[in-house]
């Protein structure tokens, strides 16, 4: 696979075209180069030692797959090496070519994956739900991004007499305050590549398929363009389908007004 800059991403002043992002198989590097020099791994912008499946996870110096991320012999290591830091010391470094012939390490250029910040996983109204609720992404898993739920914002007031508007004063104008309360647990909507679904878990049950809140049989490479239909866990062992259950696309200012700051920290990350 390969990638071509998009125009409108090109700046005239400092380019004389497009880029193109491939792998260059002979050296088992993910290059930068003209898209007329494909092929040509001697000629290159940038350079990346690294035999990573995808682009994105190239400067992670592997996979974001949780069946290889164990494979780290850290029981063999010494007490003062931290796993941490093995892993961090592993990464690769993007090299830029120079005029004279020469590469230079690029310590802050990597290769993003490029996806939405925010989803909303939505059911019916009276949908129970505790899954349900606004998702922001946090990293990549199995190649894909995953989001963790975010706090739900409720009305209150300063006691239950003040949550309630006084006679004759809209609901409107009442003396409300949003307040963020964190579930005493949260979900997650992550990939398994383990078993080639989209599932919702609980934060502790992150990693594990064991215990699949919800979850949908489908490859898609985001939760929004999933189109197999989503099932939901019958409490016992197995799932049926909610055909009212669905992954979207979350709009900041559809909800400022209910979501308050939050929402509006999520629309400046989205800009």
């Amino acid at each position: 696979v390969f990638y071509v800059q998009r125009l409108e991403d090109i700046s005239l002043e400092n380019s004389l075209g497009p880029k193109a992002l491939w792998f260059a198989e002979d050296r088992g590097q993910w290059v930068l180069s003209d898209p007329t020099s494909m092929g040509k791994s001697d000629v290159v912008a940038a350079r990346l030692n690294s035999r990573a499946w995808w682009p994105w996870e190239a400067h992670l110096a592997g996979t974001t797959s949780p069946a290889t991320l164990g494979s780290a012999p850290f029981a063999q290591l010494p007490p003062w090496f931290g796993g941490a830091a093995v892993l961090a010391a592993a990464r690769a470094k993007w090299e830029v070519a120079e005029p004279s012939g020469s590469f230079h390490q690029a310590r802050d250029m990597k290769v993003a994956l490029v996806s939405e910040e925010s989803v909303e996983v939505k059911g019916l109204e009276t949908a129970e739900y505790d899954f349900l609720g606004v998702y922001a992404k946090l990293g990549l898993v199995s190649s894909r991004p995953f989001f963790l739920q975010r706090p739900k914002p409720r009305k209150t007031g300063g006691d239950e007499a003040a949550a309630e508007p006084n006679q004759g004063q809209h609901e409107d104008e009442a003396d409300y305050e949003i307040e963020f309360l964190a579930p005493e647990s949260q979900y997650v909507l992550w990939f398994s590549d383990e078993l080639e679904q989209w599932v919702i878990t609980e934060d502790f049950r992150f990693l594990s398929g064991i215990a699949v809140d919800a979850r949908s049989q489908d490859t898609a490479w985001f939760p929004y363009e999933v189109t197999g239909g989503w099932f939901v866990s019958d409490g016992e062992s197995g799932f049926v389908q909610d055909v009212n259950l669905t992954v979207e696309i979350f709009d900041p200012s559809t909800s400022l007004e209910f979501l308050g700051e939050s929402s509006e920290e999520l629309a400046r990350e989205q800009q």
